[in-house]
C-alpha cells in the first residue's frame, strides 16, 4: 500500500512540475509587435547577440568623435563621452586596452558590459528570444522525468515496498496499472517538452526573425532608428547585417577580423555569435532579398505589353514572323497593302 501511494504522489508530482516549466516558457511569447518597436541596440542584439550590440556601441562612439579607429584595427580615446550607460561603458573598455587597444579587445569587453546586454531582456519579454531552449528548469524536469519511472518500475520488484503478488494481488496489479500509466504520462510529458526544442538551431523564434524582415523592408524607419541615437546614422544597416556593411573597407575589415578572433569568447545563453547569426539569417542574408523573395520574383510571370499580348524580344525569340512572309521586307505580312502577292 506504501509503494502504491508514494507512486502516485511521485507521478502526480513529477508530472505537474513539467507542465509548470512548460508553462513558464509559453508565458514568455507574445504577438508580433510593429516595426519600430526596438531601438537600435536592442534590434543590433537580436540580428547578432552581444557582439553585434558591441560593434554598434563603438561605431556610434566613433560617429560622435569620441573615439578614433584606424585601418589596422587600433581604438583611440579622442575625447570624453559622457553620455547614456552604452556611451560610458564603450570608453571604460577603450581605456582597459590603453595603448593596446584594437577591435578585438574592446568589443570583448564590451559585450559582457551590463548596458549592452540589457536588451536580452525586453526582447524575451517581446517573445524574440527563445524561451525554452535556455531554460534553467529544464535540466531537472527532463532528469525527473526520467529517474521517477526508474524507480517506480524498480520499487515493483521490491516486496517490502511494493508487496508480493502472491500476497495481495489486487494491491500489486493496481500498482503496476499506475506505475505504466505514469510511465507513459512521463514520456507524454517528456515528448511535449523536448520534441520541437530539440529542433531549435539558434536563440530566435519566428517572431524575431519576421521582425528582423520588416526592419529590412522599412527603410525610412531603420535610418529614422539608427538617427535617433548620437553618432548612431547609418548604423541601421550595421545592426541588422554587422560591419561588413560599412562604406569603409579598412573598417569593415577591422571589425570582420575582430569577429573572428572573438568569435568562441562572445557567448549568450549559450549561443557563440556565429550560431546567433545564422539563425538570423536563416530566410536569406539580412540587408538583401530573403529566399521568399526570391522564390516570388522567379515564379512572377513574364512582363506583358498592351491587351494581354506578350511584347516581342528579339534576343530571344528571334526574327518577327513578318520578316520571312511574302511582301515588303521588314513590313506586317501582306506588304503596305495587306495582301499576300507581288506587287503588281
Amino acid at each position: 500500500m506504501i509503494g502504491l501511494v508514494v507512486n502516485v504522489l511521485l507521478f502526480v508530482a513529477v508530472c505537474a512540475f513539467a507542465v509548470r516549466v512548460d508553462k513558464l516558457g509559453r508565458a514568455r511569447s507574445a504577438p508580433l509587435p510593429p516595426p519600430g518597436t526596438l531601438g537600435l541596440m536592442e534590434l543590433a542584439y537580436l540580428a547578432g547577440g552581444p557582439g553585434r550590440a558591441a560593434d554598434v556601441a563603438l561605431l556610434a562612439a566613433r560617429g560622435r568623435g569620441a573615439v578614433g579607429i584606424d585601418g589596422n584595427g587600433r581604438v583611440t580615446m579622442l575625447r570624453q563621452d559622457g553620455g547614456d550607460a552604452v556611451a560610458a561603458d564603450t570608453a571604460d573598455a577603450v581605456r582597459i586596452g590603453g595603448a593596446a587597444a584594437d577591435v578585438a579587445s574592446v568589443r570583448a569587453v564590451l559585450a559582457a558590459k551590463p548596458s549592452v546586454r540589457a536588451p536580452r531582456d525586453r526582447l524575451f519579454a517581446l517573445g524574440f528570444l527563445n524561451p525554452a531552449a535556455r531554460n534553467p528548469l529544464l535540466r531537472p524536469v527532463r532528469v525527473a522525468l526520467t529517474v521517477v519511472p526508474i524507480i517506480a518500475i524498480a520499487g515493483l520488484f521490491l516486496e517490502s515496498y511494493a508487496g508480493s503478488p502472491s500476497d495481495d494481488t489486487a494491491l500489486w496489479v493496481t500498482n503496476l496499472v499506475v506505475v505504466l500509466l505514469g510511465t507513459a504520462a512521463c514520456i507524454g510529458a517528456a515528448m511535449l517538452l523536448f520534441s520541437s526544442y530539440n529542433k531549435l538551431r539558434g536563440p530566435l523564434t519566428e517572431n524575431a526573425v519576421r521582425h528582423l524582415w520588416s526592419q529590412v523592408r522599412d527603410e525610412q524607419g531603420l535610418a529614422a532608428l539608427a538617427a535617433a541615437v548620437p553618432g548612431g546614422a547609418g548604423l541601421g544597416t550595421v545592426a541588422l547585417a554587422g560591419p561588413a556593411s560599412v562604406p569603409d573597407p579598412g573598417i569593415s575589415g577591422a571589425f570582420g577580423r575582430a569577429a573572428q578572433a572573438t568569435s568562441a569568447s562572445i557567448v549568450s545563453d549559450g549561443w557563440t555569435e556565429h550560431q546567433w547569426t545564422a539563425n538570423a539569417n536563416a530566410q536569406g542574408v539580412l540587408g538583401g532579398p530573403s529566399y521568399l523573395d526570391l522564390h516570388r520574383q522567379a515564379s512572377a510571370p513574364a512582363p506583358h505589353s498592351g491587351f494581354g499580348v506578350p511584347q516581342h524580344n528579339p534576343y530571344v525569340d528571334g526574327s518577327p514572323v513578318w520578316q520571312n512572309a511574302p511582301g515588303v521586307p521588314g513590313d506586317a505580312p501582306g506588304g503596305h497593302d495587306g495582301g499576300g502577292g507581288d506587287p503588281v
